[in-house]
């Protein structure tokens, strides 16, 4: 068990002149836990930055020690204790390390947890929830973002930052909860640098597994303890059969040089002058989605006749249709320059040869960042004047080309070839602007987080609110999946987070874009939502 002066040592005071600073310390080893270095693609400069968060609402009353609970004893069971623990960076190495304490104790727990209890209200009749909290409604819709009420999603705000995590002994998970009268908000918390999306998927599906009872069930996780060391990056980088050579991305070699400076010239520029950005979600009831599905088909021909002559163009996946429409929204309101549309694409669903089916009940499950990037390339006068239907073909077969095992493995090899600094790299013009979508719904948040053991019985009662929340949603079930940013990272401009589908069918996402790009994007959902295209 650590020491109080190393549980305290975050901060260290010395003397100035005339007044008193603090420098930060790193929370020094501890000779009893196991060390795991990270993963490559764990490890970079833009990964380190991000400190992410989600929220789950659940409609229902529920015991939420029990849920914390389960989520500790999870990360007791073999290989799941790397998620137990703490970020260290090895200064003689520069990569980062997850240290983990050979026993969880109440000092050094597996999961940090708090809980707030509102037993005596509903959760609209908390003033700053009702105002913000996102909710369904009958037509697409802007709403708050996170930042409207991030205080009541985290007990003390410490950890908002990489360096939080080194100069204290916080383990990776945080877990914060909040119990109205008639629902309960789970609000999930880490640094980037532990998992992806469908990391996060098989943490959902095994948590629920243990909370359920049936510990039989849980996936032994690859990349613990047992594996330290062995980077899975590395036999992925070997199915590239062709000699190393200088990687191209959509006709685009890795800017350096004179086109990088001016690229990062022009980043300042808007960071200083285009408008701060701003968290907001973005509701797309299901019938609005199929009216962005039916405009993509008609774009491209689908008719009848094409289809019994088998002509049909390449298969369109709401995936790309969401990525072309919602690039356009992020530049309704810019200028005329290249665009390089980033989608971000899961490494384990396309190298079967390596991970097996995924994501999948059973098998062995790798909660880590294995995902690359599909890059399509336009302007922004294409972006809004093109048919909907021709930019998502466009974005397709950006990714098919961009996704094949060899691709994929090219880009991998090509990130190990290069120093961290200058990882990872950029493929586009100097004048891009970067739109980036990432698309949660193959890790189906909402369906794979069951908690329904964790109700409590009797306690359950219809919400007073007025707000119609979907029916379809079986008790247990999350009825709202949010996005939370704990850190402030600039380079998420113009980038969004789909988190997937509800039980009815409708998307929930959050976008970061200014002021001005909201309200355009305000304007158009009100023509969509009117009929008008």
């Amino acid at each position: 068990m650590l020491s109080t002066s190393i549980l305290w040592s975050g901060l260290a005071k010395s003397s100035g002149v005339g007044r008193v600073t603090y420098k930060r310390i790193p929370i020094p080893h501890v000779a009893t836990d196991d060390v795991i270095p990270c993963d490559g693609l764990d490890d970079t400069r833009t990964v380190r930055t991000i400190i992410m968060g989600c929220e789950f609402r659940f409609n229902e009353v529920l015991d939420c020690d029990k849920i914390h609970a389960a989520l500790a004893r999870l990360l007791e069971i073999g290989e799941w204790r790397k998620l137990g623990g703490r970020l260290r960076l090895n200064k003689a190495s520069g990569r980062l390390e997850f240290h983990v304490p050979d026993q969880f104790t109440r000092g050094r727990p597996a999961v940090r947890y708090s809980h707030i209890r509102y037993h005596d209200i509903d959760m609209e009749q908390h003033p700053r929830m009702a105002a913000h909290f996102p909710h369904p409604t009958t037509t697409p819709s802007v709403q708050s973002g996170f930042d409207q009420y991030i205080d009541l999603l985290e007990p003390d705000q410490s950890l908002h930052k990489f360096e939080d995590y080194l100069c204290s002994d916080h383990p990776l998970l945080s877990l914060h909860t909040l119990s109205f009268r008639d629902a309960t908000v789970l609000v999930l918390k880490w640094p980037h640098a532990m998992t992806d999306a469908m990391g996060r998927h098989a943490l959902l599906r095994n948590w629920s597994y243990v909370l359920a009872g049936h510990i039989d069930k849980v996936q032994p996780l690859m990349g613990g303890l047992e594996h330290k060391g062995s980077d899975v990056t590395t036999e992925i980088a070997k199915l590239d059969p062709e000699p190393p050579s200088e990687l191209e991305v959509a006709g685009h070699q890795r800017l350096t040089g004179i086109g990088m400076l001016l690229f990062i010239m022009r980043f300042i520029w808007v960071l200083l002058f285009g408008g701060k950005v701003v968290p907001k979600v973005l509701f797309v009831p299901a019938a609005t989605i199929k009216v962005l599905k039916d405009e993509a088909q008609r774009d491209l021909g689908i008719s009848e006749g094409l289809a019994k002559r088998k002509e049909l163009p390449p298969r369109l996946s709401e995936g790309d249709i969401l990525t072309a429409w919602l690039a356009r929204l992020s530049l309704l309101s810019s200028s005329t320059r290249s665009v390089a549309i980033m989608t971000v694409v899961d490494m384990r669903r396309r190298l079967r040869c390596i991970f097996g089916q995924q994501p999948g009940p059973t098998g062995p499950v790798w909660v880590q960042n294995l995902t690359s990037v599909a890059m399509a390339h336009t302007t922004v006068q294409s972006l809004l004047t093109n048919p909907l239907g021709e930019t998502a073909r466009h974005i397709r077969s950006a990714v098919q080309e961009q996704t094949t095992p060899e691709f994929v493995a090219r880009c991998v090899r090509s990130f190990h070839s290069l120093p961290p600094s200058q990882r990872p790299g950029l493929y586009a013009k100097s004048d891009s602007i970067l739109v980036a979508v990432s698309n949660w719904h193959c890790a189906k948040f909402f369906d794979v987080f069951d908690v329904s053991r964790a109700i409590v019985a009797g306690d359950h009662r219809p919400s007073s609110s007025g707000i119609q929340w979907p029916t379809e949603s079986r008790p247990g079930k999350p009825v709202a999946v949010v996005p939370v940013g704990f850190s402030d990272n600039p380079e998420l401009r113009n980038s969004w987070g789909v988190m997937g589908k509800d039980a009815a069918g409708n998307y929930w996402m959050q976008g970061m874009c200014t002021e001005a790009t909201w309200k355009a994007i305000e304007k158009e959902l009100g023509r969509l939502g009117r009929g008008e295209r």
